[in-house]
């Protein structure tokens, strides 16, 4: 029965059945993910604990590798609409996305070490050359993409994607790429990135503006084509008279900076109302939209 139900697990996590047998260090870790997958909070926790230590960096490189060539982790787009028209829709504002649960468990258990091993930027690479794809397959498309902080460098490996911008100004044009306040930049070198970009026919923008580094990223990124302002804190516009207040004064900070300001988080259409009186334009909607 035991040998029959270690079977059963390993059939149903789909994803240790995409993995070398190296990858998983002990049977462990098989049954901790499994008992997360069935089981409770306390179960999650020890199979948090089983896939941090029972994983070297050679099998998580593996992992995430392998995760982006089936999809695992894909592009999730959402549509930037007009504040007062959500039919209006002027681009898609892209990012990183783990669909599956199981993988979104496995992935969030990973990510610190992911971002140790600077595969991160990696992962941008390969999200960018695949927006650069559908650009220069649909001519009216306009995309934006956001960059992990970490991601902006100005190494070897970044010098493929920078010529084939160059190569593709109709695409590129039609591309703006965020950093996000998330993380600092390394002093000049993201000002240096940006600017490479912007060269190569790019438009730069700020993302999770308001939330962590603002003044440090405005010293790199003094003159963003685009902010979006960060979507964890309004949750209660239109309903918290401070709340209100607050976002108008982020507004009109982010306007001081960028002609097209854009904020993330707007649950339902009274939230979009009070967002318009607190003279925001553009909306980044909820709903999404995976890329294949």
């Amino acid at each position: 029965m035991a040998e029959q139900n270690k079977r059963i697990a390993i059939r149903d996590l789909a994803w240790l059945g995409r993995l070398d047998a190296s990858t998983i260090a002990c049977a462990q870790t098989e049954r901790a993910i499994w008992a997360a997958w069935r089981g409770g909070q306390s179960a999650a926790d020890e199979a948090c604990n089983a896939v941090d230590t029972g994983l070297d960096d050679a099998a998580i490189t593996q992992w995430v590798r392998r995760a982006w060539m089936r999809q695992a982790l894909t592009l999730a787009c959402r549509p930037v609409s007009q504040i007062d028209d959500p039919q209006s829709i002027a681009s898609y504002a892209c990012a990183l996305h783990v669909p599956d649960p199981v993988d979104a468990f496995v992935w969030a258990q990973l990510a610190p070490r992911v971002a140790r091993l600077g595969m991160i930027r990696e992962l941008d690479q390969c999200a960018l050359r695949g927006l650069l794809g559908r650009l220069r397959a649909h001519p009216d498309l306009r995309l934006s993409l956001r960059l992990d902080g970490a991601s902006a460098a100005l190494d070897s490996s970044w010098q493929p994607i920078f010529d084939e911008l160059h190569a593709h100004p109709e695409a590129a044009r039609r591309l703006t790429l965020e950093l996000a306040e998330t993380a600092p930049l390394a002093v000049n070198v993201g000002r240096a990135f940006a600017n490479r970009l912007r060269q190569a026919g790019c438009r730069i923008g700020i993302g999770a503006f308001g939330l962590h580094f603002g003044a440090h990223t405005a010293r790199e990124i003094p003159y963003p084509d685009q902010i979006t302002l960060d979507g964890t804190q309004w949750g209660a516009v239109g309903q918290d008279a401070q709340v209100d207040r607050r976002l108008a004064g982020l507004v009109a900070l982010a306007r001081e900076s960028a002609p097209y300001v854009i904020v993330a988080g707007l649950p339902h259409d009274a939230a979009r109302r009070a967002a318009a009186r607190a003279g925001v334009e553009w909306a980044l909607d909820e709903g999404v939209t995976v890329l294949h």
